[in-house]
């Protein structure tokens, strides 16, 4: 089971030594031989709205690191969901 699911946002490179790129949205994981994962997402700015059909792998992906002010903006919406309990 992936820690990705499709819609997420991620960041994506193809090897370790390359710098993150950015967001991008998440299609899907498929198992490859060697027994790693290929991981599919749109090009960059593409959503559902604007996908062409041709998806876009990569080696690795992640969520992005969330700001101070995005861990803030949750932790407040979390709280106000326990408040509606």
């Amino acid at each position: 089971m992936s820690e990705f699911k499709y819609g997420d946002m991620v960041e994506v490179r193809d090897w370790k030594e390359h710098k993150w790129q950015s967001q991008r949205f998440y299609l899907g994981s498929v198992p490859i031989p060697n027994g790693g994962m290929r991981h599919y997402t749109m090009r960059e700015g593409g959503d559902e709205s604007n996908f062409d059909g041709i998806p876009i792998c990569w080696n690795y992906v992640r969520k992005p690191e969330l700001t101070i002010e995005e861990r803030l903006d949750r932790i407040e919406k979390m709280l106000r969901n326990l408040q509606n309990l």
